[in-house]
């Protein structure tokens, strides 16, 4: 989790989580739609990270991208 190449995934993963949470349970109540682009992130964020454990995973995305 904590390898060199994958540190910035990591960081952008556990930080996309706890700005969910951050964002469900701190915002008021017309404001919530915020939570579901945070879910978007969290999501792209896991996908990241999942894919930067594939052999040649990091090249693939940065081919997309």
């Amino acid at each position: 989790m904590f390898k060199k190449t994958r540190w910035i995934l990591t960081l952008l993963y556990l930080g996309a989580i706890m700005g969910t949470l951050a964002m469900a349970f701190l915002l008021p109540d017309n404001l919530k739609a915020l939570v579901l682009v945070m879910l978007a992130v969290q999501i792209i964020a896991y996908y990241l990270y999942t894919f930067s454990f594939v052999p040649f995973g990091r090249k693939i995305i940065k081919k997309f991208c």
